[in-house]
């Protein structure tokens, strides 16, 4: 704590850090878009208001840390799918926001990139019902160059230790989700 101090200075505890602010906005966001579309598809405020209720589940609600990526990604997909025909800067507007979402996607799992492409396929249909050749290609391209300039930028920015697997698996995954055993110190 007293390090803590030293760094931030004594109020560093009262200050409310903008990550969780903006990733907390993103889940919401990403909840509301779906949310709204039922409601214009069926007119129905229960369902509607079910779809925001998503957000108040304990799992979801305790984790503010995290940035629901996929969840962004799919208000991105709904809401590309309600644009009327002609609008294509619009849609690859929308995509490359999806793509965004994606990118960071990989860059904060080990597994991102496997992860990511049945997503990344699924937006791209959300965003062009039939999508030719030149489009996937183009789309495509923006995934993999979106993800290898933030690759390159958040490794030149913060030099990662390099790590193991098998030492990165409960980081990834355990962290968080497991309460400490009882006579642990909390600080």
């Amino acid at each position: 704590m007293d390090k803590l101090r030293e760094t931030h200075g004594a109020d560093a505890r009262r200050r409310i850090s903008p990550a969780p602010v903006l990733q907390t906005a993103v889940l919401w966001a990403s909840l509301w878009v779906p949310a709204r579309l039922v409601w214009k598809k069926t007119g129905s405020r229960g369902l509607s208001l079910t779809m925001l209720a998503v957000g108040l589940a304990p799992h979801i609600l305790t984790f503010t840390g995290v940035v629901w990526k996929v969840l962004a990604a799919f208000a991105v997909a709904l809401t590309a799918r309600e644009l009327p025909a002609g609008r294509t800067t619009a849609r690859w507007a929308l995509l490359v926001l999806g793509v965004l979402f994606l990118a960071y996607a990989v860059l904060v799992r080990k597994n991102g990139l496997p992860a990511v492409i049945p997503v990344f396929v699924l937006l791209v249909l959300a965003v062009w019902p039939s999508p030719g050749r030149r489009r996937w290609l183009i789309a495509t391209g923006v995934l993999l160059v979106t993800t290898a300039v933030a690759t390159v930028g958040v490794s030149a920015a913060t030099h990662p230790v390099a790590t193991r697997q098998y030492a990165q698996i409960p980081l990834d995954d355990i962290t968080h989700v497991l309460t400490p055993p009882p006579g642990a110190r909390r600080r």
